[in-house]
């Protein structure tokens, strides 16, 4: 990346400075061109008469003058095309051929010029140098009497372009230089944090998902690392989450099977044992495979509900109907138990849910309430505004500690262990009841104070517009 950047920035400077070196040539050798023309344009004017009358040797003397002022050389030509006069003194009566003149002696311009490559001794020595001529008629009385040529170096001018040339190809490596080194250290600044992050990405993706990065470097380059960091971290709580769960899940199962089998091996080894002790044996060997049973499901229907395609076959469902219905089938429990189970809705309340789903987290929380209650009232009220549905489930039994409050959603977590193996929980049953309210876009809301009771609060969006679809 550094090594592109460098070569178009020295691109861009090669080409504006072979610009500038145009436009600074083409200024020169212009301003040159405008200046020697009008000399040569004013000369003509003066020698008319001089040409006309054949006055030579006055007109030899205002050329030879006149060549050194503007050191260069003058000739003066007939409509022929012959020398008649040349500061010189050379080419007297011979013949000039050259496309400057050409032009002037068919008429097609005023005047005329043009640059050539020429031989000259200088010092003795061969050189090539730029010279230029120029052509313009000698005018008597509105009539063209014959040609002025002239001719210059221009290889001052020439040289001068060349080393305006020269510095600025210095100026273009020392400006390119100092670009790579910029560019290099503004590479290097920009792109560290790239490479930090490709190297915890690369850690993470061998199991390291406690990496994070220095948000550092522009703003977008902080967004980036602060994100990365936020996704990192909440990889590192699911595998977390993970572990725990795979080690809670393995204690769940294991323990029941241990209990199992203790109880197995005691049946096998003992000779002789007393029926009812058997009978007894038996009956704790089912409680454990109902409490596995009841582990498996629960975790089943976790896997079920967090797969991330999990369609919900939404409908218009009555909630009346299925908090009568769950609270039915926890009739056994309540006969046991000085409870009683009490319904208030004003209305009949419909949502647009999953009818199995949600009755799932319904009888949850109630079987709840109805364990971890002796005696007492579970309250379930229903509750409908043109936002949303409520529905309130309290209890009046032992409560929840505040310290305990902000856990009970997690999976396996339980308040009082022992006690909640004593109920039958298995610890997942709230977690399936917010994953449950997720999915439908609500929420489960806790109060508790222990000694006193719990309320949840189950909110769901009213979904009006497909309630009257139906």
């Amino acid at each position: 990346m550094i090594l592109a950047f460098t070569v178009i920035s020295a691109f861009g400077f090669l080409m504006v400075g072979l610009m500038v070196s145009s436009v600074v040539g083409d200024y020169l050798i212009a301003e040159k061109t405008k200046d020697k023309q009008q000399e040569v344009v004013m000369l003509s004017g003066q020698i008319s008469t001089l040409f006309y009358d054949q006055d030579a040797a006055q007109l030899q003397e205002l050329l030879t003058k006149k060549a050194d002022e503007l050191n260069g050389r003058f000739v003066v030509l007939d409509n022929s095309g012959l020398v008649q006069s040349d500061s010189f003194a050379l080419l007297n009566a011979q013949e000039i051929d050259t496309s400057e003149i050409q032009q002037i002696l068919s008429g097609s311009t005023g005047s005329a010029y043009g640059f050539h490559q020429m031989d000259v001794v200088v010092d003795g020595k061969t050189t090539k140098q730029w010279v230029i001529y120029y052509a313009v008629p000698i005018v008597y009385d509105t009539q063209r009497i014959g040609v002025l040529f002239y001719s210059s170096s221009i290889q001052d001018v020439i040289d001068k372009v060349a080393q305006i040339g020269y510095r600025l190809l210095l100026v273009f490596i020392f400006v390119t230089i100092i670009v790579f080194l910029l560019c290099y250290e503004f590479a290097k600044w920009t792109t560290k944090p790239i490479a930090n992050m490709t190297e915890a990405i690369y850690e993470m993706s061998k199991g390291k998902f406690n990496m994070r990065v220095r948000s550092s470097g522009t703003n977008e380059m902080k967004q980036l690392a602060n994100t990365f960091n936020m996704m990192s971290e909440k990889m590192e709580n699911f595998d977390r989450l993970r572990n725990e769960f795979v080690s809670n899940a393995s204690h769940e199962l294991k323990t029941p099977l241990s209990s199992m089998k203790i109880l197995v091996e005691s049946i096998l080894y003992q000779e002789e044992m007393d029926k009812e002790i058997t009978t007894e044996f038996l009956q704790d060997i089912n409680s454990e495979i109902d409490r596995m049973s009841a582990v498996i499901s629960d975790l089943l229907i976790l896997v079920q509900i967090d797969q991330n395609d999990t369609l919900l076959k939404k409908e218009k469902v009555s909630l009346n109907d299925l908090i009568r219905q769950s609270a039915h089938s926890l009739s056994p429990i309540v006969q046991k138990k000085d409870i009683i189970i009490n319904l208030t809705a004003t209305e009949e309340v419909f949502a647009y849910v999953d009818k199995i789903k949600m009755s799932q987290a319904i009888y949850n929380l109630i079987e709840n309430a109805i364990k971890y209650s002796e005696e007492g009232i579970v309250t379930i009220a229903l509750k409908k505004t043109p936002e949303s549905v409520f529905i309130t489930i309290s209890d009046t039994g032992i409560g929840i500690p505040q310290e305990d409050l902000t856990h009970v959603f997690e999976r396996f977590y339980r308040v009082d262990k022992a006690r909640a193996r004593g109920t039958g929980g298995t610890g997942l049953g709230l977690s399936i009841v917010q994953r449950i309210m997720f999915l439908h876009g609500g929420k489960i809301t806790l109060t508790s104070k222990e000694g006193e009771g719990s309320t949840f609060v189950l909110e769901l969006p009213a979904n009006d517009s497909e309630l009257n679809k139906q």
